[in-house]
This record gives structure tokens, sequence and C-alpha cells, in this order.
């Protein structure tokens, strides 16, 4: 089996992280032994990740798309986990099953995206 790269490594925990704090911050409304369920799967190279809550309902589909450089010119400090989520991972895709949040995370390992999936533009809640 092989190991990650480093910058693999930190890209994964980052994104990890971020999803978290943002099930913490909103789903939970900042209760932090609040349930989260994390799911890891490896398929070749395609590394899955899924974290799952019962917290207040998400639409990552509602929220506009982020004008970075409109961000930082409008000196704006937070609001950047969702951005940073879909940068740092090949597929983002959220979506609320019953009473469930979810968001699941792929990372191709040591290649880049699949041609097919890096020129499809995001559908629903893909990420873009």
């Amino acid at each position: 089996m092989r190991k990650l790269s480093a910058i693999e490594r930190q890209e994964i925990e980052l994104a990890i992280e971020e999803a978290y704090a943002n099930v913490v911050r909103h789903a939970y409304k900042g209760t932090p032994d609040a349930l989260v369920v994390v799911g890891v799967h490896l398929s070749g190279l395609k590394l899955s990740i899924s974290l799952s809550d019962e917290g207040q309902p998400f639409e990552a589909a509602d929220l506009p798309e982020l004008d970075i450089e409109a961000h930082y010119r409008e000196g704006k400090t937070g609001g950047l986990g969702l951005y940073m989520i879909r940068s740092l991972m090949d597929e983002v895709v959220y979506q609320r099953v019953g009473l469930e949040n979810q968001i699941l995370m792929a990372k191709y390992l040591g290649r880049e995206v699949p041609p097919a999936l890096a020129s499809q533009p995001a559908e629903g809640n893909a990420a873009e």
C-alpha cells in the first residue's frame, strides 16, 4: 500500500478539520460534544471520506459562489471553510438524507483528478 505524500495528508487533514468545524459551528450551533460520524474508504487511488450529523439542515447549493478577491477586498476574515474544502478535495458533495446532513469528500491519491471529473461543471450540491 502506498503512503500518502505530505501534501496529500495535509490537504486531507485540513479538509476534515474544516468540515468538522462547520458541523459544530453551523449544524450543532457550537455544541462540541454532539455526534459526528466519520467514514473512510479507500478504493484503488480514491480515498473517500464522509462526515454525517443530525444537526440543522444545510444546503450547500443555496450558497452563492465565493468571489475570493472580493471577500478579501471587503476585509472579511471568516466564511472560507467551504471554499477551502472544495479547493483541497477532488470531489465534494453535500446532501441531506432523512434527518442527516452528509458531506462526502474524495481525493485521488498520487495523480491528478481524472480528466472527466476535472472538466465537468458542478451540479446540484457537488463541489465546483
